[in-house]
């Protein structure tokens, strides 16, 4: 065993951080030698090495596979020799089973690297060696195996549809599920064999052959979420039968299997087992029909009387899903009829399910960030409450009569002993706020919050008799005013406009309220409130600036206050709040906007040491851009100032490679040049000095950083076009075009830097550049050519079209093949034609380049390509049509700044990214040096009626070449 390697996994566990580093680069240097691979195998498999080193083996090993098994086009890795391919392959299986649970999970994922390239083509051992583990009585073997399997198909239930996917799926279908079912059938026997001795159980061995159970139940869900294969829906019979064996075995109270406050293997097959049966309840009806009602006698069952301790909670949701989905199906109405089956799910499942457990007043208390993502902000699709307010939901197809009067009656008897007793009866007054909001939502959205709400309920009343008092005054525990504040945050599209502005001075108030979670939520409504629009008219905030204006400066300075105390200092539902508030009123005072600058960024410094929350992160730059924008409409010395202030966090941002926060701080400086354009400003020097740091391959090599670093790029590229370093900034660009171009999963990166380029770059500094940028395009196009990027070669090269002089773009291509300009124009440009681009952009580049080409270019209108002039037309007319329907859209884009102060930032549209998220406020409108005409048809129009004027008889000669439908077309743009 080499000491150097084993010196270096030691190292990437030091507590010390040089010494750390150095020995992380150390191993990922050894990388490319070629016995590393065997290197890790042996340290893994070594029985004297301690447990940590073998695990940190097995991680290094992970990590080399998935940077060298199959490098991306962006990457210089050097991918693993065949020699170290064929060795890992036929080494790591038997590491796998042979590493005693040591390094076993690295190990697994290391195979679902390997297979997602290989599997089954390259592979096709795999799975003999998976199931030849099967018949093992070493059950920790089994497992081994199972769970391995478990994760290579666990990407089943993601992926796509595809032609791939289906031959891949058949393969294991036909390979493994007999062995699947044989050993699901022997374990099954084997838990039935030992529970039903006389004498004392192993109770090891028990629960080895229950955990061998739980993965058979998940690799059944991966096998089966496809599509229904013809091997299960044969051996349906075998495996619902076994199911119902496994649910209704219950032996926890004979057999003591663990702790009692801790779920037993057999409520973690339970729970599986329950996901499984929703699987095929929501995708085969028909099959699972006969089988229904078996099922749900037995999971109501369990339902009613399920731990109601936390770690229980997966049971139980998975269960109820269950339930839900099959009580809206036609085929399990009579068991849902019998006597009392409704009140009885309503009382002892759904009711006993939603009353505030001791955890979860301790979360209120201990993690308020936790408990206000559960109860508020979405996450809560894994809690008890949530999945019980669905079950409430789905009984009401069939039974909403029955369901409402149990439940108005139960939360009638609530409110009247919180009336009675107020003092000591929140938590009742808690349960019928949350049962009031489940049945008075007719239709919500995590968006909108309530949408209808029944007619039966009036949401005043209930606030004024239950709630203001208590959120108003000082008096009420601080649980209640949460709730009163969730209700408002529900219902606040149906909550009268005075109710709300008699609130909001004492909302304002709650900002900064010795209770974290009351300042989340009340933070929460205001953002709430802010983008709420007028019912009648929607170009209308509903509480606008007359509303606001009087506490403007007070919510400021109390958001700022409440990120400075306990629990909220990194809170994104008051940095959210900050964001929409600088979004709507913008208008702020140079000295909040300097003093609210040097709060953020002594925040973003501090954060930077430890970003652990993302939604927090993401909203703090987007108030960095806000606060940008606040000055940078105003006056450029306070814009430099505010810019200036930004620069140095962002530094040292960049300097410690805070993976985090990179792609945000190039979004930021991307915005700070773009706000210069058209202000007579030119690239700063500190912007210059950075430039040749945005080169380096090793940030083109993460994935995330790299829509941030061409948005960036294009800032500077559209700058150079005022100080004339455009040929400079061309130069330094076209290795990273080429590099993008060649990958297919950022070619569309690649060309938006190109096609930036040559909006602003000046021709005389285009030109020496353009063959390069031309071959590399129809190498790629001659090698790689995919739907996408063939569509966006068509664009690009109408913009060319349209910005730079017909003849020079024809001498171009003409230059690196004759004749090849007819060729792009018949091969690659027209059967895009027939696809209109979603972008409005993207339409008018065609639309502009084929109306260039249409009028000006005579070697379509009379030379030797005419015969391609009617499919151009139809072309450019399809696109001109299609606008009129996208027209709206077309004159929205570039006012950005008016529709921008109306975006709801609940949450990024992908949600939180690891790596990269968009930035919202880090677009500002540009004025592009071409302009952009609004209306497309008007382009058409013009260019169509110079054509005629100026040469009409050949105008009658191409509309004559044309069809009936597309002369008519042609007539009305001319008229």
């Amino acid at each position: 065993m080499d000491p150097t390697v084993i010196a270096c996994l030691q190292g990437t566990m030091s507590s010390d951080l040089n010494t750390r580093k150095e020995a992380e680069a150390a191993l990922i240097a050894m990388e490319s030698k070629p016995d590393f691979v065997s290197a890790m195998i042996s340290v893994v498999c070594c029985a004297e090495l301690a447990k940590e080193i073998k695990v940190a083996a097995a991680i290094a090993l992970k990590n080399c596979v998935r940077k060298r098994w199959a490098p991306d086009s962006l990457s210089d890795q050097q991918p693993l020799t065949d020699e170290a391919r064929i060795f890992l392959k036929s080494s790591i299986l038997q590491a796998l089973f042979q590493s005693d649970n040591v390094g076993r999970r690295q190990l697994s994922e290391t195979i679902c690297i390997i297979s997602k390239h290989d599997f089954p083509n390259k592979w096709p051992e795999l799975l003999q060696a998976l199931k030849s583990c099967f018949d093992s009585p070493d059950y920790d073997l089994v497992h081994a195996a199972l769970e391995t399997a478990s994760s290579l198909f666990k990407r089943y239930q993601t992926e796509m549809k595809s032609y791939e996917l289906w031959v891949e799926i058949k393969y294991v279908l036909d390979n493994f599920s007999e062995a699947l079912t044989a050993l699901m059938k022997r374990l099954v026997e084997s838990v039935v064999s030992q529970t039903s001795t006389q004498g004392s159980v192993d109770v090891t061995t028990l629960k080895g052959t229950i955990r061998c159970l739980v993965q058979v139940a998940e690799v059944f869900y991966s096998l089966n979420v496809q599509d229904l294969p013809e091997y299960f829906e044969d051996n349906m019979p075998t495996w619902m039968n076994a199911f119902c064996t496994q649910l209704a075995w219950d032996f926890d109270g004979k057999i003591k299997m663990g702790p009692d406050d801790e779920p037993t293997p057999l409520d973690r097959l339970r729970a599986q087992i329950c996901d499984d049966l929703t699987l095929y309840a929501q995708s085969y009806d028909e099959e699972f029909t006969p089988y229904a009602s078996r099922f749900v006698e037995i999971v109501w069952c369990l339902m009613t009387k399920v731990n109601l301790l936390e770690p229980w909670d997966n049971l139980f949701i998975n269960g109820v899903h269950f339930l839900s989905t099959v009580c809206v199906k036609s085929y399990c109405l009579e068991t849902f009829k019998q006597p009392d089956m409704v009140k009885r799910t309503c009382l002892d499942i759904i009711i006993r399910n939603m009353q505030l457990r001791p955890g979860d007043l301790e979360l209120f208390e201990s993690s308020p960030d936790e408990y206000a993502e559960q109860d508020l902000g979405g996450s809560d699709l894994d809690t008890r409450r949530r999945v019980a307010s669905d079950f409430v939901k789905a009984l009401c197809k069939f039974f909403e009569n029955e369901v409402i009067s149990i439940f108005s009656e139960y939360i009638a008897s609530l409110l009247k002993s919180y009336v009675e007793n107020p003092g000591s009866t929140w938590r009742q007054l808690n349960a019928a706020i949350f049962l009031v909001i489940v049945l008075a939502a007719r239709g919500q959205t995590s968006k909108f919050g309530v949408t209808r709400v029944s007619e039966f309920f009036s949401v005043d009343d209930f606030y004024a008799t239950f709630l203001k008092s208590g959120l108003q005054g000082d008096s009420a525990i601080p649980l209640f005013k949460a709730d009163a504040l969730k209700y408002l945050i529900a219902f606040r599209n149906q909550t009268s406009k005075s109710i709300i502005v008699e609130l909001l001075p004492h909302l304002v108030n709650l900002l900064v309220h010795e209770c974290p979670v009351i300042r989340m939520y009340a933070a929460n409504l205001i953002e709430h409130l802010l983008v709420l629009r007028d019912p009648v008219n929607a170009n209308t905030p509903m509480y606008g600036k007359r509303e606001f204006e009087p506490y403007i400066g007070t919510i400021i300075t109390h958001l700022s206050r409440s990120l400075t105390m306990e629990s909220t200092t990194e809170c994104s539902y008051t940095m959210r709040c900050l964001t929409q508030l600088l979004n709507v009123f913008r208008d702020q005072p140079v000295d909040v906007i300097s003093t609210l600058s040097q709060q953020l960024c002594q925040k973003i410094a501090l954060v930077a040491k430890n970003p652990r929350k993302p939604y927090f992160n993401h909203f703090m730059f987007e108030t960095a851009c806000m606060l940008v924008k606040c000055v940078g409409s105003k006056n450029m010395d306070y814009f430099r100032a505010i810019e200036s202030m930004l620069i140095e966090p962002f530094q040292d941002i960049l300097q410690t490679d805070v993976a985090e926060f990179v792609p945000y701080v190039f979004q930021v400086l991307s915005l700070m040049l773009n706000m210069r354009i058209g202000k007579g400003e030119s690239i700063p020097e500190a912007y210059l000095a950075l430039h040749p740091f945005l080169l380096q391959a090793c940030l083109w090599e993460r994935h995330g950083y790299v829509p941030a670093l061409v948005r960036l790029l294009e800032a500077y590229l559209r700058l150079s076009y005022k100080q004339e370093i455009g040929a400079e900034m061309l130069s330094s660009i076209i290795p990273i075009f080429h590099r993008l171009v060649n990958s297919r999963a950022r070619d569309q990166d690649g060309m938006k830097l190109i096609s930036t380029a040559a909006e602003w770059v000046a021709y005389s500094s285009f030109q020496p550049h353009y063959n390069t940028i031309l071959t590399i395009l129809f190498v790629k196009l001659q090698t790689m050519k995919t739907e996408k990027f063939a569509a966006l070669f068509a664009t690009f090269f109408c913009q060319l079209l349209t910005v730079h002089k017909l003849a020079d773009v024809i001498r171009h291509v003409e230059t690196i093949q004759q004749n090849l300009f007819g060729i792009v124009l018949e091969k690659l440009i027209i059967p895009q034609l027939s696809k209109t681009p979603s972008k409005p952009l993207d339409r008018r580049w065609r639309v502009l380049g084929l109306s260039n080409l249409l009028v000006d270019c005579t070697l379509v209108t009379s030379g030797n390509l005419s015969a391609l002039w009617v499919p151009l037309a139809k072309g450019m007319v399809s696109l001109t049509t299609t606008s009129r329907s996208n027209q709206a859209q077309d004159e929205e884009e570039g006012e950005e700044e008016t529709v921008g102060q109306n975006i709801q930032l609940t949450e990024p549209k992908d949600g939180i990214d690891s790596v990269y998220s968009f930035l919202v406020h880090s677009e500002v409108p540009i004025a592009h040096p071409i302009g952009y005409p609004r209306n497309l048809r008007t382009v058409a129009s013009e260019a169509l009626k110079r054509l005629n004027r100026e040469q009409s008889q050949l105008m009658s000669t191409l509309m004559g070449m044309a069809d009936l439908e597309l002369q008519a077309q042609l007539q009305q743009l001319l008229s």
